[in-house]
């Protein structure tokens, strides 16, 4: 006898063994799915099944503040020390976009979007600087002129987007509206200031400390 034919002998079932090899003797055939699979695990794990990631919403309306003359920075802070986060300083920020003349450059958006996603998730909010279509050079990285605060990661239609809340606004309903959104586009992080009144893109992301 062969060796594979004695292996045969070896595993076969013995006299009121159930076969495990055989095919199922039912009327009921059921398929396994992959991508249904995967939908399913999603919902239970609430993962978004359009960008595969959790929607992170950890907006906190009472923390925002409205700034004074030229201070978004430091009531961007502000807002970011309430949730019990230290950050925002200019120590080795990401930066996005930079600014040649009236054209901006994309920069390192993906490790931007990694960076905000990961601190999300962990409901930490950041501080982030905006080039709002100005050709001002007050900041370090000669793009940013308004700063904002980054509170949540969602997306709709196909397209990501990052919450925000705005010291700019007067108005709390304005300055942490669930529509005051920049999305991700495929060479910028953009949108409407609220209000509308002016384009928002990432220039730079201020990383948080702890």
């Amino acid at each position: 006898m062969g060796f594979w034919d004695q292996i045969r002998v070896d595993i076969s079932p013995r006299e009121g063994e159930e076969d495990l090899e055989a095919f199922p003797q039912s009327p009921h055939v059921f398929h396994f799915h992959p991508y249904t699979f995967i939908v399913q695990m999603n919902r239970m794990l609430d993962v978004c099944p359009d960008c595969g990631k959790k929607h992170i919403d950890i907006a906190k309306p009472q923390y925002w503040e409205t700034q004074t003359p030229g201070q978004c920075w430091k009531h961007s802070v502000n807002m970011l020390n309430k949730y019990g986060v230290v950050g925002g300083k200019d120590i080795n920020s990401i930066i996005v976009a930079s600014q040649n003349g009236k054209k901006l450059i994309q920069k390192n958006k993906s490790e931007g979007i990694n960076y905000i996603i990961n601190q999300l998730e962990l409901e930490h909010p950041i501080v982030i600087g905006v080039d709002d279509d100005r050709q001002e050079t007050y900041n370090s990285d000669n793009t940013t002129e308004h700063f904002i605060l980054i509170v949540g990661y969602g997306c709709e239609n196909g397209k990501q987007f990052f919450r925000y809340f705005d010291p700019g606004s007067k108005d709390v309903i304005l300055g942490t509206n669930v529509n005051n959104k920049l999305y991700v586009e495929p060479n910028f992080i953009k949108g409407k200031s609220p209000g509308g009144s002016k384009t928002y893109t990432i220039a730079q992301i201020r990383r948080n400390s702890k």
